[in-house]
């Protein structure tokens, strides 16, 4: 075999190598990013989405009562650069002091958390107050907010699967 047959074999074989890869990977990538294929499922919606999807009147009532309930919990603005010099002192000292790093993130957990206690139950006692028409339209709205969802917004069955053609 010649030197310039031997050169188009390699390069036949690496473009072959390059061919396969490429279609490895594009139906790698289809099978993980549709949830329909048994790939990994949607997570949960966060407190967010759930706020986000209520309908407009009842949203706007959970700001007000978050508000009312958030004044006693939100930091001074003292507070917070006392928070922030904290922050900073801690990520800059050298050597690293882990102790007070975990002090200062500590703190910040314990104000997050009361917010989403409060944000929480907030949300429920809305939730609690709608008639059971109004939850079921608030479930179709998670419904079509949820990443993944198909275009006509329809979840998947309990079991994971698609409901048949007829019946979407």
């Amino acid at each position: 075999m010649g030197t310039a047959s031997q050169k188009w074999l390699k390069i036949a074989l690496v473009g072959s190598v390059c061919v396969n890869l490429l279609v490895v990977g594009v139906v790698a990538g289809a099978f993980l990013r549709n949830p329909d294929s048994g790939g990994t499922p949607p997570a949960p919606p966060s407190l967010r989405q759930l706020t986000q999807s209520l309908p407009d009147a009842r949203r706007d009532d959970l700001r007000q009562v978050l508000r009312s309930r958030l004044d006693g919990q939100r930091q001074s603005p003292r507070e917070r650069v006392l928070a922030g010099r904290a922050l900073q002192q801690a990520l800059l000292s050298d050597p690293f002091d882990r102790d007070a790093m975990d002090r200062v993130l500590s703190e910040q957990r314990v104000r997050i958390n009361a917010v989403f206690d409060l944000s929480q139950s907030a949300l429920l006692d809305t939730l609690e107050s709608m008639t059971l028409a109004e939850r079921e339209a608030y479930a179709q709205s998670l419904r079509e907010r949820r990443p993944g969802a198909g275009r006509d917004g329809r979840d998947r069955r309990e079991d994971g699967e698609r409901p048949p053609r007829e019946q979407r």
